[in-house]
């Protein structure tokens, strides 16, 4: 099974400001968002299944702010935001009788970011996480089952470095 979408939009949509300005448009408003996603089942034998899933996910938007300025849309003409999401994941389920385990491994990476040229801000992050994991269970009797379970996740964190104009630094976000 797949699909996926592109929804766009220029955000300039009329409005009242004051008296004198009675219809102004929305400036730096748009936005154009895509989506992604995929999952299939393979059924290897009557008690084993493999799925695989994934998704993606995409938006870079106007970031416009107030609109202050008397008969201007926006307080902010050219900053932007984005953000993004990728998911995979690959799953093995066994269930025999008594016995079901299950395994996976999955990795996900979101990324954002900030512009404003104006301001001198250009600002991102990039965030990865990785994670695996192990579960069974075992059914002793029909009023007792027995759980046992392992999972690992690694996560690291990588940023640009947002300056203010004069070039100092106020955001350090490098982690792991």
């Amino acid at each position: 099974v797949a699909g996926g979408s592109l929804d766009q939009s220029t955000g300039a949509f009329p409005f009242y400001q004051d008296s004198a300005h009675p219809n102004v448009l929305r400036e730096n408003n748009d936005a154009a968002l895509r989506s992604a996603n995929v999952a299939a089942l393979w059924t290897v034998s009557d008690n084993t299944t493999i799925r695989l899933l994934g998704n993606y996910f995409y938006a870079d938007r106007g970031a416009a702010g107030v609109a202050i300025t008397p008969g201007q849309g926006a307080s902010s003409l050219n900053a932007r935001q984005s953000d993004a999401q990728t998911f995979g994941a690959i799953k093995a389920d066994y269930d025999d009788g008594p016995l079901a385990t299950t395994l996976c491994l999955a990795w996900q990476r979101q990324f954002e970011s900030y512009r404003d040229p104006e301001e001198g801000t250009n600002d991102s992050g990039w965030n990865n996480l990785l994670d695996a994991s192990a579960r069974a269970s075992y059914t002793i009797n029909p009023l007792a089952e027995a759980f046992a379970g392992v999972e690992e996740e690694h996560t690291g964190l990588a940023g640009t470095t947002n300056r203010t104009p004069s070039r100092d630094s106020i955001i350090d976000r490098n982690r792991t």
